[in-house]
């Protein structure tokens, strides 16, 4: 397995986002490729691009891991 894809509400607040951190640091030693939220959060894309970078994201992953403690941006209907 190479990709695998990480997929949460994007958090405000800094000990959310060390968790996240964590649960890539961890990924990166058994995985190739990770992908993210994190990876996309300050690009200016439109909604189409977006979406459409979801579901390649999604369709080109070995695995999937959906960390859902958090409110929903939107992302789980790509799973």
């Amino acid at each position: 397995m190479e990709n695998i894809l990480i997929l949460w509400a994007l958090p405000e607040e800094k000990e959310d986002f060390e968790k996240y951190h964590i649960i890539i640091d961890i990924c990166k030693k058994y995985w190739k490729n990770i992908l993210s939220p994190i990876n996309t959060k300050n690009f200016n894309w439109d909604n189409f691009e977006r979406f459409e970078r979801a579901i390649k994201a999604a369709k080109n992953s070995d695995l999937i891991i959906a960390e859902m403690s958090l409110v929903s941006t939107g992302q789980w209907f790509e799973i």
